[in-house]
């Protein structure tokens, strides 16, 4: 049985990637709320009998749609977190990132800064795309990784949404934007401060 990955390549079904993606999920929770190994081999087999009713080659999309069905059959909690600008926004809150390395004098990034951001995406001094995707300037001259600068800020807005839910008034807390999306590592760090205080 073949699978569909996310470039669109077909490759072979192999049954021990899903067990250790469930096995790694399932580390990272209490041990009381754990499966045992039992119950992981048998959503993963499960996953795979359902993949050949489909009666063709399932996307990587479907599979993992499976695997969270079956989980939550399992009593297993299942989160996501909109990804949205989360590479495009600096976790410090210093602002929108400018990608790729930026050799401008600390004028020309006093400039860029005061821009609009519609008029900052048109800026001479603002980096090709081909300058380097993996590398990143803040708005306040931080050279920093795009990607781990992104997972920060998921991280953060997981947490953050997840203590909204059961902090009464953390919301008006946050830094009121148009969109929550526009959380950041930076509005969490007093929050985690004061839990850890409270503890």
């Amino acid at each position: 049985m073949k699978i569909i990955k996310r470039n669109g390549s077909e490759v072979a079904f192999d049954i021990t990637k899903i067990i250790v993606a469930i096995t790694k999920a399932n580390d990272s929770v209490e041990e009381v709320d754990r499966m045992t190994p039992v119950q992981i081999q048998r959503i993963a087999e499960s996953v795979e009998l359902q993949c050949q009713k489909i009666g063709r080659a399932p996307t990587v999309e479907e599979i993992q749609d499976m695997v969270e069905h079956k989980a939550h059959r399992n009593l297993i909690r299942i989160s996501r977190v909109c990804a949205w600008g989360t590479s495009r926004l600096a976790f410090d809150g210093s602002g929108e990132i400018l990608r790729g390395r930026v050799n401008l004098t600390n004028d020309e990034l006093a400039a860029l800064i005061a821009m609009e951001t519609k008029d900052r995406k048109k800026a001479k001094g603002r980096p090709e795309t081909h300058c380097g995707q993996e590398r990143c300037t803040f708005l306040n001259g931080k050279e920093y990784n795009c990607d781990l600068s992104a997972s920060y800020n998921i991280g953060a807005r997981y947490f953050l949404r997840e203590w909204c839910k059961v902090t009464p008034g953390l919301e008006e807390t946050l830094p009121k934007t148009t969109q929550r999306t526009y959380a950041n590592l930076k509005a969490l760090k007093p929050q985690h401060s004061y839990r850890k205080a409270a503890a």
